[in-house]
């Protein structure tokens, strides 16, 4: 049967030194073709869409070799780039869309007119889940779709719309890298068979695809290897982060240690009460105050990426105005995010009699703190030998590493429905759908403050200096934080949609357009 209830203005398709000119189908002359309005239940003839639609078909896909749908969705006017391939931080390891920048949970996902299950409890769908080889094409409405659809609509409607009439076996296979370095690749492989049977009454499709997108560091490019802030000129400087290597040093005390000891090896103009812990010079010494921590090296500008994929439908006519249809969709994607070393601002109580203190910064310390109530017995061991002492550490050291996050999440979501056509002008569709979506993001690299404080009272943790931290002290403070997701949706969704020919205006090409329905959804949303 596979009727299209709604005329459509013929698309064009411009090439011209590979920039390719998006068509619409709004104003378009040609009535010759057919397609359903994206955004609406009621189908409708008019020569001029009452919404903005644009569409995108599957050969742009193809000539753009897009692997992730939201690098093309990108390069559209009324899209606000989101979460994407970049997006390190801030980032979750999901793909969005963001019409109009008013946010991605005012962006309605919807896939073959249908809702797709989201990846959170805000409602945001990740396309990295709909399979980018089965796109027949996707339509973007970015007005009037909240009338239909509810808040989520706000900023307007992506509509994937999947191929459900595939015959033959294809097979995609793309290996994509950066030129500027013959790195950052990106592999991705699909196959796809499908055929009609029961003498073309019925075509069934099945597509499996695997992608595995490489990893790329912001250090490995010059643009990005340095944090560059606003320098207030119209230009940029080097910057970085206050928690140096090493650490950064502020009394506490009613003195000022530096007034005993200067900062050696470093111009007195740039002294301050905070001095910079380094392990140049064979030894530990005194830096200069200002010292900064580059963090953009170890930060990803790619992230890596992989995802398997199966899809499954199928379509069968049980009469000339009944059909069945069905679709299932399974995904597995791994998504990984990495920051620099944790860097640890805070104040900590330091008993001078530590082990770990060099003979020169205590006698500082000594120096320093002479009020009658900086030093005391905090930490309760009796002893009055203890003060307070601000330190900002970048605790870079190989016994914990950068902080990682890991993304792990599969998707799978089903439908089964029946429509037909209840005449020439009137129509009804009615189908149910269950999709659920389970992942759990496991971030390393974490540090107690509680744990690293009894470390450093009791001698197992050596901050003072560069990489000290050794294999004991780096298990006794990391830390794993695991947070886990589940997201389920259910729906059973009835209409009837058509035209009254017999009531139109004078100035009007067709009748007055209804649609009628019914709809149950439940949502539920767990984090562990």
């Amino acid at each position: 049967m596979k009727k299209e209830y709604a005329k459509r203005g013929a698309r064009d398709l411009m090439l011209c030194s590979s920039l390719i000119a998006i068509s619409t189908s709004a104003f378009a002359q040609d009535t010759d073709d057919e397609i359903v309005v994206t955004g609406s239940r009621i189908a409708r003839e008019d020569l001029a869409a009452p919404s903005p639609v644009q569409t995108v078909s599957s050969e742009q896909l193809v000539l753009t070799n897009t692997v992730n749908t939201e690098q093309f969705l990108n390069t559209l006017p009324q899209v606000i780039p989101p979460f994407d391939s970049t997006s390190n931080n801030p980032g979750n390891g999901t793909a969005t869309v963001d019409l109009r920048g008013l946010g991605p949970k005012r962006t309605l996902v919807l896939v073959d007119g249908s809702r797709f299950v989201a990846s959170g409890a805000g409602g945001v769908v990740d396309i990295n889940s709909i399979p980018a080889a089965l796109i027949k094409r996707i339509d973007v409405v970015t007005g009037g779709a909240s009338a239909v659809y509810g808040s989520e609509a706000v900023a307007g409607v992506v509509n994937f719309i999947l191929k459900d009439d595939f015959e033959g076996v294809q097979l995609d296979v793309s290996d994509e890298m950066s030129a500027a370095g013959w790195d950052a690749n990106t592999f991705n492989a699909a196959l796809t068979m499908g055929g009609n049977f029961a003498d073309g009454r019925g075509n069934a499709i099945l597509s499996l695809s695997y992608t595995n997108r490489e990893a790329l560091f912001q250090g490995e490019r010059a643009f990005s290897s340095d944090l560059l802030l606003d320098d207030g000129a119209g230009g940029f400087v080097k910057g970085g982060s206050g928690n140096a290597l090493g650490g950064q040093w502020v009394e506490l005390g009613a003195g000022n240690w530096l007034a005993a000891y200067p900062c050696a090896n470093t111009p007195t103009s740039t002294c301050s009460n905070n001095i910079t812990f380094n392990g140049a010079a064979g030894g530990r010494r005194y830096s200069n105050p200002v010292d900064q921590y580059n963090y953009a090296p170890t930060n990803y500008l790619q992230l890596p990426q992989e995802r398997y994929s199966i899809y499954a439908g199928g379509t069968y006519e049980i009469n000339d105005h009944v059909e069945v249809y069905a679709r299932g969709v399974f995904a597995q994607t791994v998504v990984d995010q990495q920051l620099a070393p944790t860097p640890v601002g805070g104040t900590f109580t330091l008993n001078l009699d530590n082990p770990n203190l060099h003979p020169t910064f205590l006698a500082a310390l000594l120096g320093a703190y002479t009020g009658p109530t900086d030093i005391q017995d905090r930490d309760g061991d009796g002893e009055v030998d203890d003060i307070r002492i601000a330190v900002s550490r970048r605790y870079n050291d190989d016994a914990i590493g950068p902080r990682n996050s890991l993304r792990d999440s599969s998707t799978f979501q089903i439908k089964l429905g029946l429509r037909g056509d209840l005449g020439e002008n009137w129509n009804w569709d009615v189908y149910g759908q269950f999709g659920r979506v389970s992942s759990s993001q496991t971030q390393t690299g974490n540090i107690s403050f509680s744990a690293l404080q009894a470390g450093i009272l009791s001698g197992a943790c050596d901050i003072f200096g560069v990489n000290t931290i050794d294999a004991a002290c780096g298990q006794l403070i990391s830390r794993t934080g695991i947070i886990g997701r589940t997201v389920e949706q259910t729906q059973i969704v009835g209409t009837v949609s058509g035209t009254l020919d017999s009531f139109k205006s004078p100035w009007a090409e067709s009748g007055i357009g209804l649609a009628f329905g019914v709809e149950y959804r439940e949502e539920f949303a767990n984090d562990l």
